[in-house]
């Protein structure tokens, strides 16, 4: 009973709109982004005890929808994105699914809650992408075109009551956060949020020991999930998009690169091996340019005299060769060129050799691929997985300008591939395209 709905959404609608009104025009705040209503509302979790015989998805709802009709009044909803859904750990997805239909123009993100995982199973990575391939394929089917898909708490199984998880001080911790993020980005999902900062005083007089730094009964001591979160948070920003990467040993590496508005590329590598990896990179269209790189692993922690992780090294990535130590994340950050300040640098327009696009994307029977050219090349179009494994080559020319054709989601053994996300690569002598696709059944 610890969390319930509001008996007056009116009131709710209009307390709510207060303290946003507050936030914005008095505080002068500009970091309020989104905005959630109620905190795992769904069953099992009971956190939306709504009054005597009222549907509690229904006035779940409706209390989005009145709050939503409060701001427009006031103008501040386009200040703000309201978080729906909100659902913790369950394999009973009606909530979720009844939120992705009814969101309208009311709920503009879906976000789920997960401390499922076990961090010593090795198969845990994936476990992570099919938790985020389940959602994100419910909101592809049901939600309106667009609507992304957050992950607003996670971590591991080990917690003890929602305040304590003996992993908190481990180097294990650290590392799975990142390669959470890893995977559940490369499946679709659009942010990421770490609950706690700190270790803060709860409810009921208990001091909630999940931060990524201690209480100042320890001097805000940071814990070693600090320095992985923090690196990551640094590196990836906001509005990166995913391109297409390929990374060595698949079965025991993950790995997402992104690209900023400036055209900075950015890559995240986890090594989950007890061993030493030297891999071979290829980024598209990063060959060339110059990494910074950074490195989360026992050694690194256990030496750090700072409040961040060291800069490990510079080194030209893409193509080359480059070693992934035993049990490690690298954070590979693309260097801007010499006399170019980061605020003052413009997007990079890449030159125009073609258009690589296909329709419907998420699709769940078949896509038609369409790419147009600048002229006659010789190409071939082919599947991979989020591994850099082939999955399925769709066509070779020698030489071609634009063509059309469909994929019905077949690998090349004729068999129907898992949902998720793949890249359709089309490539030439000279250049390369990429897209990603998103296939659910």
């Amino acid at each position: 009973n610890w969390i319930t709905a509001p008996n007056d959404l009116d009131e709710w609608a209009e307390n709510v709109t207060a303290l946003l009104d507050y936030l914005f025009h008095q505080k002068n705040y500009s970091c309020i982004k989104y905005l959630t209503l109620s905190n795992e509302p769904n069953p099992p979790h009971q956190g939306f005890w709504t009054p005597d015989r009222i549907n509690k998805k229904l006035w779940y709802r409706e209390m989005y929808k009145r709050t939503a009709q409060r701001l427009r009044a006031k103008h501040l909803r386009e200040k703000v994105r309201l978080i729906g859904a909100d659902e913790a750990d369950t394999d009973d997805f009606s909530w979720f699914i009844y939120m992705a239909q009814h969101a309208d123009s009311v709920i503009d993100v879906l976000a789920s809650h997960t401390y499922a995982f076990d961090i010593d199973q090795p198969d845990y990575p994936a476990k992570i992408r099919s938790w985020v391939q389940q959602r994100t394929g419910l909101i592809a089917a049901s939600a309106p075109s667009g609507t992304p898909f957050f992950v607003t708490e996670f971590g591991t199984n080990n917690g003890i009551g929602p305040y304590q998880n003996p992993d908190v001080d481990t180097f294990a911790r650290g590392f799975f956060l990142v390669d959470f993020a890893v995977n559940a980005i490369n499946e679709g999902t659009s942010l990421l949020s770490y609950w706690t900062l700190h270790d803060i005083w709860y409810q009921f007089g208990q001091l909630m020991q999940l931060g990524l730094w201690a209480y100042k009964d320890k001097d805000w001591q940071l814990r070693p999930s600090w320095f992985a979160w923090s690196t990551l948070s640094h590196i990836v920003r906001k509005g990166d998009k995913v391109v297409y990467a390929q990374v060595g040993q698949p079965e025991n590496i993950s790995a997402v690169a992104l690209r900023g508005a400036d055209g900075r590329t950015k890559l995240v590598v986890t090594n989950r091996s007890n061993r030493k990896f030297a891999v071979r990179f290829f980024i598209e269209n990063a060959a060339g340019k110059e990494f910074s790189k950074y490195v989360y692993d026992q050694a690194t922690i256990s030496s750090v005299n700072e409040d961040y992780l060291p800069l490990s090294q510079t080194l030209i990535l893409s193509g080359a060769t480059d070693t992934l130590s035993a049990q490690s994340i690298c954070f590979y950050n693309e260097i801007a060129p010499v006399g170019v300040r980061e605020k003052n640098r413009k997007p990079i327009a890449p030159k125009t050799f073609g258009i690589l696009q296909n329709y419907p994307n998420p699709f769940h029977k078949s896509t038609t691929i369409r790419f147009d050219l600048d002229r006659p090349r010789p190409v071939s179009l082919h599947v991979f997985n989020l591994r850099g494994e082939l999955v399925k080559t769709l066509f070779v020319k020698s030489a071609v300008q634009n063509s059309s054709l469909k994929w019905d989601g077949r690998d090349k053994d004729g068999k129907m591939v898992a949902k998720g996300m793949y890249f359709l690569v089309l490539r030439s002598n000279e250049k390369m395209w990429s897209k990603k696709i998103i296939f659910y059944k």
